[in-house]
């Protein structure tokens, strides 16, 4: 063999790519994804164009598109296409409130014949002392209502000390109000004091609504707590729920006083949830233990928890 065939070597293909790239012979650029890309965009270019072309020209093929839009997408979501348009059933959820909220038959049924009798807006005042089930109501309300997209919900006394600051949290709710189904906006835990607040906010809801060009349905609720007797300004109990009788277009509705009976029902349907056993005997010892009048059902729950810790 000659000296010629000795110099002759194979070079592996990945040091060629090698000696391409240092020699500047960069390989041709891929278009692939840039081609992707432009369909892509051309392509949404073309569908809204599509679709302004059908609003302008066609407005009832626009709405039927939007419409069958729409319930494809709530089909998706909710598991039922007529999501928006569907009755508001408020029975399943009074029956779900008479299940749960114990002494307050004449309120329920104060509240029954208001949505009953819903228009594009009903407004409540929910009025009572602690622990007669206000904030379970709301509660209830806010976990069983069926359009859970158009719940509002704000507690008074704990996001902000500026009231200008909780005026303006609440207002944006007016903002976010929508044509599909129904709205609420539930107001928790104000007091006597915030009786103007309340009134000033339902001016504007109810001027929102009546310069709003769509149809929106909407309650909201306020709700009160009433002290049973305040040192510091000597009110008492009688004198804040005279002071709360006149609140223009808002319904009030007043959650009375638990009795013994009302709580021991209280006990039981804890007990029950909590998992724990209890004897009549036990059930008597908490209720005993428990100012009815002053807190009713507030401070069962952690009772409870403390009596099951204690049995152990």
């Amino acid at each position: 063999m000659g000296d010629s065939d000795k110099e002759i070597k194979i070079i592996p293909k990945k040091q060629k790519r090698l000696r391409k790239l240092v020699a500047g012979d960069n390989p041709p650029v891929n278009v692939a994804a840039g081609k992707l890309i432009a369909f892509r965009t051309i392509g949404i270019c073309f569908l809204i164009a599509v679709v302004i072309g059908l609003a302008t020209t066609h407005p009832n093929a626009f709405h039927e598109f939007i419409r069958s839009y729409r319930e494809q997408y709530h089909l998706m979501v909710y598991g039922t296409s007529n999501y928006c348009s569907r009755l508001f059933n408020f029975k399943d959820l009074l029956r779900i409130l008479r299940e749960n909220v114990y002494g307050q038959e004449k309120a329920l049924d104060k509240i029954e014949t208001i949505f009953r009798l819903h228009g594009n807006l009903s407004s409540i005042a929910i009025v009572g002392t602690a622990g007669v089930g206000k904030t379970y109501f709301i509660n209830l309300v806010r976990n069983y209502y069926p359009w859970k997209d158009n719940v509002h919900h704000y507690v008074w006394s704990t996001y902000s000390e500026k009231d200008e600051d909780k005026f303006d949290q609440v207002n944006q709710f007016i903002s976010k109000l929508s044509t599909c189904g129904h709205n609420i906006i539930l107001i928790d835990d104000l007091l006597p004091k915030d009786k103007d607040f309340v009134l000033e906010y339902q001016h504007s809801v109810e001027k929102a609504l009546s310069n709003s060009s769509r149809s929106i349905k909407l309650t909201v609720v306020y709700v009160f707590h009433i002290p049973r007797y305040t040192e510091a300004s000597k009110t008492s109990y009688q004198d804040n729920m005279k002071y709360l009788e006149n609140l223009g277009n808002i319904k009030t509705v007043i959650f009375n006083e638990l009795t013994d009976l009302n709580v021991e029902k209280c006990i039981r349907k804890i007990s029950s949830d909590l998992n724990v056993r209890l004897t009549q005997k036990q059930i008597l010892d908490i209720l005993r233990s428990i100012d009815v009048i002053k807190v009713g059902c507030k401070t069962v729950h952690a009772k409870i928890t403390k009596y099951s810790e204690y049995m152990l």
